[in-house]
């Protein structure tokens, strides 16, 4: 039985109550609530022994609208942390609204700071689904018809790059990128990467996408070892084209800025130079192409998957070792995270 899915109701029972105690209450979820969240802040439960979502999953809302006629809530075992998801939006809040050059540089560094306690770091405890939640609300601005292509062709597509979106703008943050139009333009521009493939989506294809930016051909080869359906190799070998295409028509209806648009026909490429489609290596690509490729080389579904042992991620260790990712970009993270302080201290005093 699938969860979270508007065909499943029949478990339910129409003359169930839920009791909540004063003493529960933190235990539980209000549906109201819950509207306000695209990924499952916990374990979402129906009397504490039918899992409805389990943390992370995207949330179907209609879902849960025939919970409201039993029950105003429901069991929730947090994993989230509301407080982390609410001060990232404040900041970024903040950081949209200021217009002032050295208040929008304020509000980046404290951003950075906060980010890094949490993630770079590990200081603090936290899961990437909180950086997901935050950024989602912030950043994602899609038209209905793409939006509703993206969150039921396969969710944990769309949670992949949701994390991958998140990371890509707090990166960019970090190496200098401060206009909010420019990083909303990167946030959106991973979800494209998987546009192009025709719906249903299979299994397959979802697997086949660890392998999209190894090395090229790795994707297909996975694909004809598993007996998968010509026409499935088919459209997953057209998909970069066909994105590329659909993010075209996007970029000229929505008026995105041109460099993300050159980006996105960069996204291919390899730090070796073995990439497509101009074959060009790390010396030809700007730091924010790099970056693209970094964050679409790495984080999968295992990472949109948070737990107990998410806790303290270290996401800094994880970036800074990464064999793939040139030296100077490494430099510049790494200078940047290490003098937040002083950034910060020399902006109060100018």
């Amino acid at each position: 039985m699938e969860r979270n899915s508007t065909s499943n109701h029949s478990f339910l029972d129409e003359d169930s109550e839920t009791d909540v105690t004063e003493s529960e209450i933190e235990k539980f979820i209000l549906i109201d609530k819950l509207e306000k969240y695209i990924f499952s802040p916990g374990t979402i439960m129906w009397k504490r022994n039918f899992v409805l979502a389990s943390p992370g999953d995207l949330l179907v809302h209609q879902y849960f609208e025939k919970f409201k006629k039993l029950t105003d809530r429901l069991p929730c075992e947090y994993i989230l942390n509301p407080i982390n998801i609410s001060r990232f939006k404040d900041l970024f809040s903040d950081f949209k609204l200021a217009t002032k050059f050295k208040t929008k540089n304020q509000q980046r560094i404290k951003l950075l700071k906060w980010f890094k306690s949490l993630y770079w770091e590990g200081e603090k405890k936290a899961v990437l689904a909180e950086l997901m939640e935050a950024a989602h609300d912030v950043f994602y601005d899609l038209p209905e018809t793409l939006d509703v292509k993206l969150k039921t062709s396969n969710s944990d597509l769309f949670r992949v790059y949701s994390l991958k979106a998140s990371i890509l703008v707090m990166l960019s943050l970090s190496v200098g990128i401060i206009d909010f139009k420019y990083l909303k333009d990167l946030y959106h521009l991973p979800f494209f990467f998987y546009i192009g493939l025709k719906e249903p989506l299979s299994f397959n294809h979802v697997e086949a996408f660890k392998y999209e930016w190894r090395a090229d051909g790795m994707a297909i080869d996975y694909l004809e070892k598993n007996d998968v359906a010509q026409i499935e190799i088919d459209s997953f070998s057209e998909n970069s084209k066909t994105s590329l295409n659909i993010y075209k028509a996007f970029y000229k209806a929505e008026e995105n800025t041109n460099e993300v648009y050159n980006v996105f026909a960069k996204a291919h490429e390899r730090f070796s130079g073995l990439g497509k489609p101009k074959g060009l290596n790390q010396y030809e690509l700007s730091d924010i192409e790099i970056l693209v490729v970094f964050v679409c080389e790495n984080f999968g579904v295992e990472d949109t998957n948070p737990s107990v042992e998410d806790y303290g991620r270290k996401l800094g260790n994880r970036v800074l070792t990464h064999k793939s990712l040139p030296a100077r970009i490494k430099n510049i993270l790494q200078g940047v995270f290490e003098k937040l302080d002083e950034a910060e201290e020399l902006l109060l005093g100018a």
